[in-house]
């Protein structure tokens, strides 16, 4: 079963170094035309593999003696939780509902559990030596780090939450949180994400109209009450508020620059909701 498991690995590890290749590839094939590219990408990739078969993968038998490697293991199991941790920004940017779980950041209770797991695993069921072991390690390792990194350098971040309370955990950095949430605030609604270059989010909320007080000052907002000649946009409406007509009194405030980004807010007295939106572009 383990031995198999090291294979299962193994080819992972071959089929992603791979992979990394391809963007330099894919540059270097820019005055091909755009229907021909993929598939010399694709015939490469696959030519890559078997070579990588025939002179890595068959080659990589179990070394003499046969014993078990702790040092090979753990840089497999190592590369495993790189892959995963880097699996898990894809998935937990595609389908927001996975990015909690019981009000708590899902990655803050699934990795441990990984890491758990991956070391009970070195110390109790090792792989066996094998003859390119450490090569294999190495290289996944270093795989694995440059994916969770270029992960990180594009900044896939899905905003999307709805509960009482933000979760303990919660994806929008502390700065942004202050400048749209105010302190007591409660009943969140929010979409929106981030990534390469761009950042947009829209949200409701329930705040006290203390709290709200408090927070417009504290960030110098300049919301105007009931006016509708002064800052009013009619081409904004305000997310999750489907009513164009708003009950008074009501605070507004917008901050919208030429490029189409920017800040727009309105509070509403009688429902003690903040509704706001946001985006860079």
């Amino acid at each position: 079963m383990m031995e198999k498991l090291y294979r299962v690995f193994t080819w992972g590890i071959l089929a992603a170094v791979y992979l990394l290749v391809m963007p330099f590839l894919f540059v270097a094939l820019s005055s091909f035309p755009d229907p021909c590219k993929w598939p010399v990408l694709v015939l490469v990739y696959g030519v890559l593999l078997f070579w990588g078969w025939k002179k890595v993968i068959v080659k990589d038998v179990i070394a003499e003696p046969p014993r078990p490697s702790r040092p090979q293991s753990a840089l497999i199991w190592a590369t495993v939780l790189l892959f995963l941790f880097a699996a898990s920004r894809i998935v937990f940017f595609k389908f927001a509902e996975c990015n909690y779980c019981f009000s708590v950041r899902t990655d803050y209770l699934l990795f441990p559990c990984f890491a758990v797991g991956a070391v009970s695993a070195v110390f109790l069921v090792p792989f066996k030596k094998h003859a390119k072991g450490f090569i294999f390690g190495l290289a996944g390792t270093g795989t694995g780090l440059v994916i969770v990194l270029v992960s990180g350098a594009f900044n896939l971040t899905n905003f999307s939450y709805s509960g009482e309370k933000l979760p303990v955990g919660y994806v929008m950095n502390s700065k942004a949180r202050k400048r749209f949430f105010p302190d007591g605030a409660s009943r969140f609604r929010i979409e929106g994400e981030s990534g390469f270059l761009t950042w947009h989010v829209e949200w409701s909320c329930k705040v006290p109209q203390r709290e709200f007080d408090v927070f417009r000052k504290e960030n110098a907002y300049n919301f105007v009450l009931d006016r509708h000649d002064v800052n009013e946009d009619p081409e904004i409406p305000p997310v999750f508020h489907d009513d164009r007509t708003w009950e008074k009194p009501y605070y507004f405030y917008n901050r919208r620059h030429a490029d189409g980004g920017g800040l727009t807010m309105r509070y509403s007295v009688p429902s003690q909701t903040l509704y706001g939106k946001f985006s860079n572009r």
